[in-house]
């Protein structure tokens, strides 16, 4: 018996939206972990330089936004990927990827645990 070739126009709608999956994750975490984070850990550098309450309570919620932001692009992005790839964990790729994320998710904890931030910018006014 032959077996019958899969219709062309098929795989090639696979190809294109795996394409397409590919490039949004990897744009994803790009936005998450190449920008919105070095963007808001400037911002709370720069923080330690600021004298005024007003000021400094402003670029303090700025990094919280920010961060927090790059977490939730980093969750959509490991939720594309679970979704939509292979994720047997079998490479490297994917284990770095697995740990990275656990890092990530540690980070807001980390934040939220940490009262010296909460006092300094609600207390001293």
């Amino acid at each position: 018996m032959m077996k019958s070739a899969p219709a062309p126009h098929s795989s090639v709608k696979f190809t294109t939206e795996l394409s397409f999956q590919v490039k949004l994750h990897a744009f994803l975490l790009w936005a998450s972990i190449g920008f919105l984070m070095p963007v808001g850990i400037l911002v709370i550098r720069i923080s330690n330089r600021v004298q005024c309450g007003r000021r400094l309570r402003f670029l303090f919620f700025s990094h919280v936004i920010l961060q927090m932001s790059a977490v939730l692009l980093a969750t959509r992005a490991a939720v594309l990927s679970i979704r939509n790839f292979d994720n047997s964990f079998s490479n490297t790729h994917q284990r770095m990827g697995l740990g990275i994320y656990g890092l990530i998710l540690a980070q807001p904890l980390i934040g939220f645990l940490r009262p010296h931030s909460f006092y300094m910018i609600f207390l001293e006014e």
